[in-house]
């Protein structure tokens, strides 16, 4: 058998057995592509020291790979506690490089992306340029977007990408599925409650924020919220009986 045949046949071993944790199934393997190469013998035999050594080498590249594993999640956690580290201090600038570097090692968080949204909101207020301010404000809409589809219930970036859609973007319209979504999840969750009444309003669903002004006023504990709500429903009433 040439080189290269040797080199193949080692490294699809080495990449089957690194394919799972179970011992069975990674000896199977080795014995059905072990089977396969004899075939390359006119001897129809594969030397046992061979086989040792293929086995040896498989180990030492697993432990490698695995050690690899283990060290890259520990950047991770890393480039996560840095970012909360800068957000905490309210260096905005660097919580969004640190939540971009984590995100490498963690594309599943949703928790990473939506600090990188929140820091990149808040980058977007102080720089002077418009179009570096509307970047940032691209940029933390996606992280958001990011987060959402991968955890459609999380209540902090549906209102984050709200709040961004209705006073940072100016496409209050956008925030509506999103504050319904929060609304429905979240009984209480009166803030949300309030912008979904500012975009009914815009919207020209007057009836819809009356209702949920009253569910406020009705349902909260805090009496400043109850006189807010109480206030806002009366307002709208008393314009549609002026129109």
């Amino acid at each position: 058998m040439n080189k290269n045949r040797l080199f193949s046949v080692f490294f699809m071993i080495l990449l089957l057995s690194m394919m799972s944790s179970c011992d069975g199934e990674k000896s199977a393997w080795i014995d059905n592509l072990s089977a396969a190469e004899k075939r390359e013998f006119e001897s129809g035999e594969i030397p046992e020291e061979r086989i040792e050594n293929l086995k040896k080498g498989i180990s030492v590249y697993r432990q490698d790979v695995e050690r690899t594993v283990k060290d890259s999640k520990q950047i991770g956690i890393y480039y996560r506690m840095l970012t909360l580290e800068y957000m905490s201090l309210e260096m905005y600038n660097e919580a969004l490089k640190s939540a971009g570097q984590a995100v490498r090692y963690f594309p599943t968080s949703p928790l990473l992306f939506y600090y990188g949204a929140v820091s990149s909101a808040q980058m977007s207020t102080a720089v002077f340029d418009g179009e570096e301010a509307g970047d940032y404000l691209n940029t933390a809409e996606e992280y958001y977007l990011k987060a959402l589809s991968l955890d459609p219930g999380y209540n902090e970036a549906l209102y984050g990408l709200s709040v961004l859609y209705i006073f940072e973007l100016g496409r209050p319209l956008d925030a509506e599925e999103y504050l319904e979504r929060l609304v429905s999840l979240s009984r209480t969750h009166y803030d949300a409650m309030f912008l979904l009444s500012r975009v009914k309003i815009i919207k020209g669903d007057i009836e819809a924020a009356v209702d949920l002004y009253s569910n406020i006023e009705e349902n909260a504990k805090d009496d400043e919220i109850r006189r807010q709500a109480a206030n806002n429903r009366r307002q709208l009433l008393g314009g549609l009986s002026n129109g």
